[in-house]
């Protein structure tokens, strides 16, 4: 996989976090974890609505969680599976 380059500008982008990938939601919830406290709220969106459905295709992890969780494509699918990934006693 190419290195990524920081985005500095707004908009969709192709490149997206993997939702297939277990150390992908180690590493945000390590994220969150430090940036939490800088937010005066108990909830904050960090976006996600936007994100393009292409890696449910493209990417073999994202396709297998696709299959086995039996996820349509659409935003809800990556809340089902984080909340399932959640629900699993996962840090």
């Amino acid at each position: 996989m190419k290195p990524l380059t920081v985005k500095n500008t707004c908009g969709v982008h192709e490149r997206i976090f993997c939702a297939g990938n277990e150390e992908g939601y180690h590493f945000l919830e390590q994220l969150l974890d430090e940036v939490a406290d800088l937010f005066p709220s108990l909830l904050f969106h960090i976006g996600g609505d936007e994100a393009p459905k292409a890696a449910w295709k493209s990417c073999p992890r994202c396709g297998k969680l696709y299959q086995e969780k039996g996820l349509h494509r659409t935003i809800k699918s990556m809340e089902v599976a984080h909340e399932d990934y959640q629900s699993e006693g996962l840090p």
